[in-house]
């Protein structure tokens, strides 16, 4: 009895150690392999799956704005704020991009508002029963008000506004945001003016620089 049940660990831990090996470099999930289209599920990986030896480590790797709603969100929050956004980044999507791009002051402050690019996958079914094409697709800087869908950011603006309501805070209210939309606009349109002018002048005399090359490259009929 102990020799078969050393003869049966023994097999067991040689098929865990061959048969079983990830080629994916997941230990702990089922057995699969590395394809041009992604990795995909082998015969015994589908097997583990179904009969639960295995979980699957599922992650979402698709944009994160359309991921499922959760249980802290108002989903018709979430759904029109997708709406607003979409909006916002078709008509403005190239002065994004371009304030997102900039090196200076306003760029910086911009960052803290514009979502950073990225790159994200998402799966095309086939009807031939083939697996699922894994497709790259890439998002450009942009803006999103997923994150106001929040319960919780509800619940802190309204603690705020309460407490503003309840002590008259007001004048105090009107008087921070004046501050600091000075302190922030100022410097950021002091700095955009600078750039736009030290930018525009090399542009300027390079445009001028051309059109006396074209003028002058242009052939003097000859009268006889």
């Amino acid at each position: 009895m102990e020799s078969f049940v050393l003869y049966y660990t023994t097999r067991n831990s040689n098929l865990d150690g061959s048969y079983l090996s990830n080629q994916c470099g997941d230990l702990n999930g089922p057995q699969q392999v590395n394809t041009p289209n992604g990795p995909v599920l082998t015969n015994y990986g589908r097997y583990q799956l179904m009969s639960g030896l295995q979980r699957r480590d599922i992650r979402y790797e698709g944009d994160p704005d359309l991921k499922p709603i959760c249980t802290y969100e108002v989903p018709l929050l979430v759904r029109w704020l997708y709406s607003l956004a979409l909006l916002v980044n078709a008509k403005y999507g190239s002065v994004i991009q371009g304030l997102y791009s900039r090196r200076d002051l306003l760029g910086t402050m911009c960052k803290l508002l514009i979502k950073a690019p990225e790159t994200v996958y998402e799966y095309h079914k086939n009807n031939a029963g083939s697996p699922h094409t894994r497709v790259t697709k890439y998002l450009p800087p942009r803006i999103s008000f997923r994150f106001q869908a929040s319960k919780y950011v509800l619940g802190y603006e309204l603690i705020v506004l309460l407490m503003i309501y309840t002590f008259d805070l007001w004048g105090f209210l009107l008087k921070m945001i004046v501050t600091l939309g000075l302190l922030l606009i100022v410097p950021a349109y002091i700095s955009y003016r600078y750039t736009v002018h030290t930018e525009g002048v090399p542009q300027e005399r390079e445009q001028q620089q051309q059109q006396r090359e074209n003028t002058s490259a242009i052939p003097v009929p000859e009268f006889r």
